[in-house]
């Protein structure tokens, strides 16, 4: 026989305070067929992750799928999910089986990028360091979650070629590993889809082991007098002493200007040797600042009274 007032309702408590929970990093507006990520954090319940966490995408057809959730063992949880339909999607958020605070989530989904949505990182990037030196691979992350459908474009231009090998991480980055050959300058371009991410072109020091104090430069491009307005002034820049590092250099155009390159092309079947030429623009003073290995040479800067292209 049934007791009286039976059945009973009992409210049950999950046994934590889900208000504490909290989701971050969520964008109201994705784009398609891109991996995309948000936390759900805990922290402040649970800073072991003892708890199941789940987050459910109900597309605008009403088909529902799972996202991927990977537990870090601090309190969150990291979240990585794709759509493929456009439209408002719903995504449902739980800790351990019940609903957080706002949940379900609406974002929005259409097709397209952003290349500004792109971030590179690592020590491969940095201006200079240690790490930056010839014949010693260094590397690089490039993160394109969040960005859209698209391919990345890699470049370095630098004094000499450099190896590049791109790994696919299967998460939304790549790591990128080169070795540069040659000390100097190196700029590294990176494109989403054609367009440069960014901070792109990063600029990058390899730095070398020369003997700055070994390099000599002459010519009448460096000798008093013999600089004119409008004429090519050509100067040596030689290393062969020095050890294996380029030569860098700039001048300037008019006096007060600010500096611009000279053009340093190696001379061919003479390692080390350069043949250096700049352009003053008018009379007056011109500046030449001479490097090796982002070190002035012995001399520099050369500053040098510039005369008419012709004797009055």
């Amino acid at each position: 026989s049934q007791i009286g007032q039976s059945p009973y309702v009992v409210p049950v408590s999950p046994g934590f305070d889900i208000s504490k929970v909290k989701v971050t990093g969520l964008d109201g507006s994705v784009y398609k067929d891109c991996l995309s990520k948000f936390i759900v954090d805990a922290k402040e319940i649970d800073s072991t992750g003892q708890e199941q966490v789940a987050a459910i995408i109900k597309a605008p057809d009403g088909k529902r799928f799972a996202s991927n959730v990977v537990n870090r063992h601090d309190g969150t949880y990291l979240v990585t999910y794709s759509a493929i339909m456009e439209g408002p999607h719903a995504i449902e958020v739980t800790y351990g089986g019940v609903q957080i605070p706002s949940s379900p989530f609406t974002v929005n989904v259409s097709s397209g990028f952003d290349a500004s949505r792109v971030r590179a990182y690592g020590p491969g990037l940095e201006a200079a360091g240690p790490q930056l030196q010839p014949n010693l691979k260094t590397e690089f992350t490039v993160d394109m979650n969040g960005a859209g459908k698209g391919g990345l474009g890699l470049s370095i231009e630098g004094p000499a070629d450099a190896a590049i090998n791109c790994i696919d991480n299967k998460d939304g980055t790549c790591t990128v590993e080169y070795t540069p050959t040659m000390a100097g300058a190196h700029e590294i371009h990176l494109k989403f889809n054609d367009v440069e991410i960014p901070n792109s072109p990063f600029q990058v020091r390899i730095q070398g082991n020369a003997d700055v104090s070994k390099v000599r430069c002459y010519g009448a491009g460096l000798e008093p007098g013999k600089v004119r307005a409008s004429v090519p002034a050509v100067f040596m820049a030689d290393t062969r002493q020095a050890g294996d590092a380029p030569i860098e250099a700039t001048f300037t155009p008019v006096a007060g200007a600010a500096p611009v390159p000279v053009s340093v092309q190696p001379v061919p079947n003479q390692p080390g040797l350069y043949e250096c030429t700049y352009v003053p623009q008018a009379v007056g003073q011109c500046q030449v600042d001479v490097t090796c290995d982002g070190n002035p040479v012995v001399g520099s800067p050369f500053v040098l009274p510039v005369k008419p292209a012709t004797e009055p």
